[in-house]
């Protein structure tokens, strides 16, 4: 089953004002939308986490796992991908010209980061400033560089985390596709 094939029909009007020809076209209602129900979209057990890997798309991702890759559309669902060129990982190929295209100099800062200064320290906290002060003792300061963190190292990050992603188990394919046909029809 693709993706729209399920959607209702609507008659769409193509007449201009000022005609008097009627023209009508039928036409899926791609407007029409499903949220997958809170109770499987938050089920542990009902997904397994995939990685994806360079160059896969939801169609071969589909054909892997369902051996379907008309299926492709129940990844972008259950992931709530509603963009596949923004919310995909773009190739290293794909990537590297996106950078190219966005940023006249890759390599400029585009922002600093340094270690939070409570709680776990590998976790890094953006700032403006090239240099923090650290308490290493009572009455004891430290300065410190922050981490410059340029346009294509803030774009490759990005673009890792849109590898994870969640993959329906095959065995609840069949409840899930009637669920949306429910969902989704007239």
């Amino acid at each position: 089953m693709s993706y729209f094939s399920k959607f209702p029909n609507l008659i769409y009007d193509l007449t201009k004002p000022g005609e008097t020809d009627t023209r009508f076209v039928i036409a899926k209602d791609i407007v029409r939308r499903v949220k997958l129900r809170e109770n499987i979209q938050n089920n542990v057990f009902a997904y397994d986490e995939y990685d994806i890997q360079e160059g896969e798309r939801p169609d071969i991702l589909a054909h892997s796992f369902y051996n379907d890759s008309d299926l492709a559309w129940i990844i972008l669902l259950t992931n709530e991908i509603h963009d596949i060129y923004e919310e995909w990982p773009r190739t290293e190929r794909e990537l590297r010209k996106f950078i190219n295209d966005k940023y006249t100099n890759p390599q400029a800062i585009h922002h600093y980061e340094r270690p939070q200064a409570s709680g776990d320290p590998e976790v890094m906290v953006r700032t403006t400033e090239t240099t923090y002060t650290i308490v290493t003792n009572i009455g004891v300061t430290q300065t410190l560089n922050s981490i410059a963190v340029t346009n294509q190292l803030y774009e490759e990050r990005l673009n890792e985390t849109k590898r994870r992603i969640k993959i329906l188990r095959p065995s609840l394919v069949s409840s899930f596709v009637e669920e949306f046909e429910d969902m989704i029809g007239d």
